[in-house]
């Protein structure tokens, strides 16, 4: 691929496969590269096939091109072309198949896209991390240059050929290759043996040549001095004065980047090239007593976040991330959120008077912007929020164009009243307790009342009852009509709300069960914003539902950038490691989870479930039963308290499980799926599919889960699991074939008609 081809091939319109093989991309010493296209009307898909035409290579070339499959398939990283498969074509040419990647060059993505030195090195530290994971899974890469390095438009680095196993006796060059280029290490020129720090010393290289491509300006030399001394370490002539690894590398990029005040104002930000700052605001600290004077604190500030980040250049950490920060400690708070400013103080409310005294503080400066003190009649919140709202945008945001600060300053309800009801439901959600909930929908209902055009509380009120259907307290049935005539409302209010298109898809992901419409409408809510959680959230479920493992990882993981500090986040994050068949991920995600949160009934619930499914059955049991007894809908612990009884021999325990469920049925709601789940691990199969058909029939939102679970392995090959997933809608069902992952742990794209290979 290092010779990049735009003509076409005698051998394009041939079929490799499922796959058409168009024109040449590329060639190299072992092979060419066509861009397929898939044909078989399955899905739509284009992929970088590459070939050796039977016929045209000798032994030694076969070898490197064997070779060069295998360290591919070995390779599973984001920032790493992904490997989809290889083979022996019909007419004997060997082949293997490769993410197709849509992107420019390195340094023509930087200056197409102008990027000024902090962005570029963001660009150059996913360049580190994939190296890293090579080098972790004992590949070299051997041959790292700007053409080998493709950017998309989002920005995500992907890197092409890598060349080397670090284990071969002989590495010196990748093959077919003679040391000629800048980039190569001075030990490769003298024909010595690639080595990590070949690696890192072409990673320097690569570093040095995109801080040329952006000269600093006098007041960056601090930072410039600090990067030259990375560069010169990173490209030292003797490999054992260079950094031991590409982590250190990137490690030392980040500190920089991190200690730098570069960009950390709005007196550096060119205005003809925008950046995006990072604000974090953290819950005023109430000077008083009572649920009134703590939910107004919360609700203030929560109410600011919402309302800044309808504003594309400002990103603004979500409030569930900086509930356990102190206002009296801004600096700590900004640090550990990796935030350029953060917004504290405290606030009051008594004597019909409402008062807040914030402070705008930059990290990196460690000084305040400013320090004003807001004060208006308690029945005019609307107002106080106004002049705090305008206070920060005009620090933050000088350049800001009038008609772009007149519908930021817009405010979202002109009804003091419907406003106040909001920032309590606001509060009382942040609680996320049973009663915290039923008191947020009393709130969001009474300031919908107050006002119908209010956007935020159908938001909440679509929330409360999205959460209470999949906790099992609520029929389906019941709460997501609730849920989808509240969202609808408040989409015919804003079109491009980017919280309610993605509540909007989740809807259809969970009760129509429509993908594709539930995607639609999830990317047009990154088009509006690219920085909602939920809407990463969104997307990463519909791709794990369908057992796309990369995609869904990279998503979940978005989200949880976004809310670094919200155990609920990083608890989406262990669901989808565990759906992806990731254990050991999703237990890690879980603990951290539970150390954020002692207690907290659903992380005792994520981490029972990953130990059950590693085996650490005894402490899944007592993880389990805690958060049974402490979760008012134990139908969702009480399943998986099954599995793990099950593992542990417990058969008697797993039937009074099931005993204690079915009894539950009859006097409250019990979700069919979770009995038929308590059934499965009982080993009742029969009645198991009973409970399954009848969860199909009442549109049981978990039935989304049905072609990806772990859970459900035993009974894949039987065709009544398959005659439920087709009706299902879920595309995975169109799937036949299994595929293992690349990197050692199984992965399923497709779980029918076979049970998972194992690898």
């Amino acid at each position: 691929m290092s010779e990049p081809l735009h003509n076409t091939d005698p051998r394009a319109a041939a079929r490799i496969g499922p796959y058409r093989l168009e024109s040449v991309l590329g060639r190299d010493s072992v092979g060419e590269v066509y861009l397929g296209i898939r044909v078989d009307g399955e899905f739509d898909q284009r992929v970088a096939v590459k070939l050796l035409p039977h016929g045209s290579y000798d032994d030694i070339t076969l070898e490197r091109f064997k070779r060069e499959r295998q360290i591919a398939a070995a390779l599973n990283h984001p920032n790493i072309a992904h490997f989809y498969g290889g083979g022996t074509s019909v007419d004997g040419s060997p082949y293997f198949v490769m993410e197709y990647v849509e992107g420019v060059t390195l340094f023509e993505y930087c200056e197409g896209h102008q990027l000024n030195l902090s962005e570029r090195l963001d660009i150059f530290r996913q360049i580190c991390q994939a190296i890293q994971a090579a080098h972790e899974a004992d590949v070299l890469h051997g041959d790292i240059k700007p053409e080998n390095i493709l950017v998309n438009d989002e920005g995500t680095v992907k890197l092409l050929d890598f060349g080397l196993r670090r284990c071969d006796p002989d590495a010196s060059l990748a093959p077919g290759r003679f040391s000629t280029s800048k980039f190569d290490a001075p030990e490769c020129a003298r024909g010595e043996a690639v080595t990590v720090a070949s690696d890192v010393y072409s990673l320097g290289v690569i570093l040095s040549d995109l801080a040329e491509g952006d000269p600093a300006s006098p007041n960056e030399q601090n930072f410039t001095s600090g990067l030259s001394a990375i560069i010169q370490k990173a490209t030292a002539h003797h490999p054992e004065e260079r950094y031991p690894e590409a982590r250190d590398l990137h490690k030392a990029v980040k500190s920089l980047l991190t200690e730098s005040i570069v960009g950390e104002t709005a007196a550096v930000i060119s205005p003809s090239r925008p950046q995006k700052l990072t604000l974090a605001i953290l819950p005023f600290d109430a000077e008083g007593t009572g649920a009134a004077a703590d939910a107004f604190g919360v609700g203030i500030a929560d109410s600011l976040v919402s309302r800044i980040s309808r504003f594309a250049r400002i990103v603004v950490r979500p409030t569930t991330s900086v509930l356990s920060f102190s206002s009296r400690k801004p600096f700590d708070a900004g640090l550990q959120l990796g935030v350029d400013f953060v917004l504290a103080g405290s606030s009051r409310l008594s004597d019909g008077e409402a008062s807040v005294t914030a402070s705008l503080y930059n990290v990196a400066k460690r000084d305040a912007v400013w320090i004003r003190e807001f004060q208006e009649d308690a029945s005019d919140l609307i107002e106080l929020e106004d002049s705090i709202c305008r206070q920060l945008t005009g620090a933050l945001l000088p350049e800001l164009p009038r008609e772009d600060r007149e519908e930021l300053h817009r405010p979202a309800t002109k009804d003091n009243e419907a406003y106040a009801a909001y920032l309590r439901g606001r509060f009382h959600w942040s609680r996320f307790t049973d009663e915290g909930l039923t008191a947020s929908l009393e709130e969001f209902r009474r300031a919908v009342h107050r006002d119908p055009h209010f956007l935020l509380p159908y938001i909440g009120i679509a929330d409360f009852y999205i959460w209470s259907a999949i906790f099992g307290e609520i029929p389906s049935a019941e709460a997501f009509p609730e849920a989808e005539a509240a969202i609808d409302k408040a989409i015919a209010i804003d079109a491009d709300s980017a919280e309610a298109l993605s509540r909007k898809s989740f809807i259809e992901l969970l009760w129509r069960r429509d993908w594709r419409e539930a995607e639609r409408l999830v990317r047009l809510a990154l088009d509006s914003n690219p920085d909602t959680p939920f809407a990463h959230e969104c997307l990463s479920n519909i791709y794990c539902s369908q057992g796309i493992v990369d995609e869904a990882v990279n998503e979940i993981l978005k989200a949880e950038a976004l809310e670094p500090f919200a155990p609920r986040a990083v608890l989406m994050s262990s669901w989808t490691y565990y759906l992806c068949r990731m254990n050991t991920e999703a237990t890690q995600k879980a603990r951290k989870a539970l150390s954020m949160a002692p207690g907290m009934p659903q992380a005792m619930l994520h981490l029972g479930n990953s130990l059950t499914e590693a085996g650490e059955y005894d402490e899944a049991v007592e993880l389990l039963r805690l958060s049974a007894e402490s979760w008012k809908a134990a139908g969702l612990p009480r399943y998986m308290l099954a599995f793990a009884r099950a593992g542990q021999g417990d058969k008697e325990s797993v039937t009074k499980i099931i005993s204690k469920l079915t009894e539950l049925e009859s006097t409250s709601h019990v979700k069919p799926y979770f009995l038929a789940m308590a059934c499965l691990a009982g080993g009742d199969q029969d009645r198991a599919f009973e409970y399954f058909e009848k969860a199909l029939e009442e549109r049981n939102e978990w039935m989304v889960w049905f072609g990806v679970d772990p859970k459900l392995d035993p009974i894949r090959s039987d065709p009544r699991y398959r005659s439920i997933l087709e009706r299902t809608g879920n595309p995975i069902a169109l799937e036949t074939t299994t595929a293992p992952r690349t990197d050692g742990r199984e992965r399923s794209i497709a779980v029918l008609p076979l049970s998972l290979i194992h690898i």
